[in-house]
């Protein structure tokens, strides 16, 4: 009996030991996780939250609810231009479907949307040989004449085209040569044949290839069709509907609205350029939409059919024009095209997959030359608004990325042409004089001022004036010469009559003028005016004009008071030491010598901004090479606008005052 007993003790206690040992290895569920802990937490095993942290957290993502999830897969896209070279991703985000990721290289930016690389479509005019006993027309669009003639290259007998305009007013560069901006307004004529019928009760196919560039609309926009929807005189239509999606309608014209095959591709085409194409079997009945097919950048594409009513039986021949980029209605055209058409081309055929692809002989990955390097795309800094995101780097001139489609984008230097500016000289034996007024001068300082280095660099130079004085009388509605005005001004005018007068200004040689705020006058016989203001803006000029006259005659006085003229000129060229080269940007107000100038803040000497936010409607820079701890703030809602002044929304620069050199690498908006 003792014996049983201790042996019955051992067991318990072993029993004990291993619930004790497996106890101490059990833990309960983590509800709740607080990601990965620094090293220092290490060893912190009394911190609160130390059991719901861990020291390696991998291929995890944790999330602010608490838990954490498997990191999703990857999926390989492309290679970047050269493996072995350092790259740099950036997003672009313009709307909710026109997202892109850029590829930054050495010397050089590619675009990725959907998935994939974004592929400059290479296209041809040349119908290949083994289609031109199925041509019909083509219409290449290349017309840029004053007369309105659009040439079917083709066609036998040829079906000439017929504008709504002047061909010239119309022909931009297209996506194989010339093409035609209809512009939402403008549409191409071609007389009805019966070329353009297809008897689809025997069979009788055909297509109709085209270059579309897509600019979204509230509205369809018809490429090309033979449809009155009116009269009715109804055969094909094809079009791009409200959504951006492409439509082919075949219509039978027996009386019934109704007897219709219809073909959608439901994904919406945002903007840019398309090759666009729809063949047709000719099998006829009223399941012809199904003999439909539809190609975007050569490239068969899944349509929804409609049936209408299930009346089709074939397509008749009408008296309906072929119309390109309008539909008509009565007669009367609607529904244009917005933007650019190029190369439509109709077959009397279906044409095959491979055939469609004859269309796009060559494609290449879409790639926009840049000036960084890659040692420099890591450093580069970006902010966007729309369709434009602005880059930096310390090494080069603020630029702008500009897009206007998948496969047309620009970068471009932004050459602020008012600013930044450094201190003005305060040495009064330091002088520059400019040898001209306007287009390309020399400077020539007193003393060793310029580098090779300065090259790009702005320089504002500024000569004393006297008063200016523009004096005259307007018997008749007329107007006066212009003369320069910056600072403060008085106008005044005599006499009796009665009339309407503005004082207007222009900024660029006269093209367009605009009546200065609170210009425009009226008066009733006794009433004259004595009105005075300030123009801050350099590079202005101003004139009085007399819009309309019922009687009498007005003597007018305009007095710009004396100051001090501002003149700016980019320098283009060093010679030395004192003489540079340089291209007028406002114009200079005298060849004499003068103290009053200062050198532009960026430049290849100084180095430019290294970053960029917006903040409370202006666009902010900061950190160059030279001045590291300046800000430099562009003109309230004028992002390319750099002119410094008093008023609360002119452009601003500031300097963060320091007891140690620092290089603020972000600057974050709060």
């Amino acid at each position: 009996m003792r014996i049983t007993t201790i042996s019955y003790l051992k067991k318990l206690l072993i029993i004990l030991i291993l619930t004790v040992t497996l106890k101490a290895d059990i833990r309960p569920s983590m509800l709740s996780f607080n990601g990965e802990f620094s090293p220092l937490l290490h060893m912190r095993s009394d911190f609160s939250k130390y059991d719901s942290g861990c020291a390696l957290l991998q291929n995890f993502l944790p999330l602010t609810q608490g838990p954490v999830f498997r990191r999703p897969g990857m999926r390989f896209i492309a290679e970047t231009q050269t493996m072995i070279e350092r790259s740099r991703l950036a997003s672009f985000v313009f709307n909710k479907t026109d997202t892109y990721i850029l590829e930054f290289g050495d010397l050089y930016m590619r675009v990725y949307r959907d998935g994939g690389q974004v592929i400059l479509e290479t296209g041809t005019e040349t119908i290949p040989s083994d289609l031109t006993s199925f041509s019909i027309s083509q219409w290449k669009l290349n017309d840029a004449t004053n007369t309105t003639a659009v040439i079917d290259s083709v066609g036998s007998p040829t079906h000439q085209g017929t504008a709504t305009t002047n061909t010239v007013t119309l022909s931009v560069t297209g996506q194989l040569s010339n093409a035609f901006d209809l512009q939402g307004i403008y549409a191409v004529d071609i007389a009805d044949h019966d070329d353009f019928t297809f008897d689809d009760s025997a069979d009788e196919g055909f297509s109709i290839v085209a270059w579309i560039y897509v600019e979204p609309s509230n509205h369809s926009q018809v490429i090309i069709s033979k449809y009155d929807a009116d009269v009715p005189d109804r055969e094909w239509f094809f079009y791009l509907d409200s959504n951006e999606q492409l439509v082919v309608i075949l219509a039978d014209d027996n009386g019934n609205i109704n007897s219709y095959q219809l073909a959608v591709y439901f994904k919406v085409l945002s903007e840019g350029w398309y090759n666009v194409a729809f063949t047709y079997d000719g099998r006829g009945g009223s399941a012809a939409a199904d003999g439909i097919k539809m190609y975007v950048n050569s490239e068969s594409v899944i349509l929804s059919r409609g049936y209408g009513d299930l009346t089709y039986s074939q397509m008749r021949n009408t008296s309906a024009n072929v119309v390109i980029g309008a539909e008509l209605f009565n007669g009367v055209k609607g529904e244009y095209w917005e933007n650019k058409l190029d190369n439509i081309a109709i077959f009397n055929t279906e044409l095959t997959s491979s055939q469609i692809n004859s269309f796009i002989p060559a494609s290449s990955t879409f790639q926009l030359t840049t000036t960084y390097t890659e040692n420099e795309v890591g450093d580069l800094q970006f902010v966007q608004v729309s369709d434009i995101m602005y880059i930096v780097h310390e090494n080069h001139e603020p630029r702008k990325l500009s897009r206007a489609g998948h496969t047309d984008w620009t970068i471009i230097d932004i050459n602020y042409e008012d600013g930044p500016f450094l201190d003005e000289n305060a040495s009064p034996t330091y002088t520059i004089a400019p040898s001209g007024l306007t287009g390309g001068i020399t400077l020539t300082a007193s003393t060793n001022t310029f580098i090779a280095n300065d090259v790009g660099a702005l320089m504002q130079v500024r000569h004393p004036r006297d008063d200016a004085i523009l004096a005259g009388r307007f018997s008749t509605a007329s107007q006066s010469i212009s003369i320069p005005c910056e600072g403060d001004f008085r106008f005044t005018t005599h006499g009796t009559w009665v009339g309407k007068l503005d004082l207007q200004r222009t900024r660029n040689d006269g093209l367009i003028w605009e009546t200065v705020p609170g210009g425009h006058f009226t008066s009733s016989a006794d009433s004259n005016v004595s009105y005075s203001g300030n123009e801050p803006d350099p590079g202005y000029e101003y004139r009085v004009i007399m819009a309309s006259r019922t009687s009498g005659a007005v003597d007018y006085d305009f007095i710009v008071f004396e100051g001090l003229h501002t003149g700016v000129a980019r320098i283009s060229a060093y010679t030395s030491a004192t003489v540079v080269s340089a291209t007028v940007t406002t114009t200079m107000g005298s060849t004499t010598a003068t103290t009053y100038w200062s050198e532009g803040h960026w430049s290849p000497k100084n180095g430019f901004p290294a970053t960029v936010e917006f903040h409370q409607f202006r666009l902010f820079y900061g950190g160059s090479r030279n001045y590291p701890q300046t800000i430099w703030a562009t003109k309230v809602e004028d992002y390319e606008l750099m002119k410094t002044g008093t008023d609360a929304d002119d452009a601003l620069v500031y300097l963060f005052r320091a007891r140690t050199r620092f290089n603020g690498c972000y600057r974050i908006p709060t």
